[in-house]
C-alpha cells in the first residue's frame, strides 16, 4: 500500500464528512475565502499605498506607520487561518491534490509570500529605525510591494484553477 493511500485511508472519516454535509464543506470554504479577503485584501490595499507612494515620488518615512503594523497582524492571523482551512480542504482529498502540478505550484506560490512578507517586515524594520536610509531601501520596499500583490493575485488564479481542475 502507497503511503499516499495509506494518508488517505487514515483520513476518510474527515474526507466522508466533508464530502457529505454541506454546511461542513461550505463553512470549511467560506472560513478559506474569507480570511483570504480579509488578509489579501488588506495586503494589496497596503501594497497600491506603497506603490502609489512611489510614483507619485512620495516614498518615504511617512509611508511606516502604525496602522501598517496593525495590518500586518492581521494578515499574519488571516495566513494561519488560510494554511488552517486549506489544511482541511486537503485533507478531504489528498488523492487528487497531492500529485496535482497546480495544487504545488499555487504552494510554491504560497511559500514565496511567505518569503516575501518576511523580506518586506525586515527592510519595513530597517527603515523605520533609519528613515533617513538611502532610497535604495524604499526602493525595495516598493519592490516587494509589488512582488505582494502579484502574489497574492496569482495563488486566488491557482486555487480558482485548483477548485476547477479537481
Amino acid at each position: 500500500m502507497s503511503i499516499l493511500k495509506s494518508l488517505a485511508d487514515a483520513l476518510e472519516p474527515w474526507a466522508t464528512l466533508y464530502k457529505d454535509v454541506k454546511p461542513v464543506q461550505i463553512g470549511v470554504m467560506f472560513t478559506h475565502l474569507g480570511a483570504l479577503v480579509v488578509g489579501g485584501g488588506l495586503a494589496v490595499a497596503e501594497d497600491r499605498q506603497v506603490i502609489r507612494a512611489e510614483r507619485a515620488g512620495t516614498l518615504g518615512p511617512a509611508s511606516i506607520t502604525s496602522e501598517r503594523s496593525a495590518v500586518h497582524r492581521t494578515v499574519v492571523a488571516a495566513l494561519v487561518v488560510l494554511v488552517l482551512s486549506g489544511l482541511a480542504m486537503l485533507a478531504a482529498d489528498v488523492e487528487t491534490y497531492l500529485v496535482s502540478p497546480v495544487y504545488w505550484s499555487k504552494m510554491t506560490l504560497v511559500a514565496l509570500l511567505l518569503v516575501n512578507g518576511a523580506w518586506m517586515l525586515r527592510i519595513e524594520k530597517r527603515l523605520a529605525a533609519d528613515p533617513g536610509l538611502a532610497p535604495a531601501g524604499w526602493r525595495l520596499m516598493a519592490v516587494a510591494s509589488k512582488l505582494s500583490a502579484v502574489l497574492w493575485l496569482s495563488i486566488v488564479l491557482m486555487g480558482v484553477w485548483l477548485e476547477n481542475a479537481a
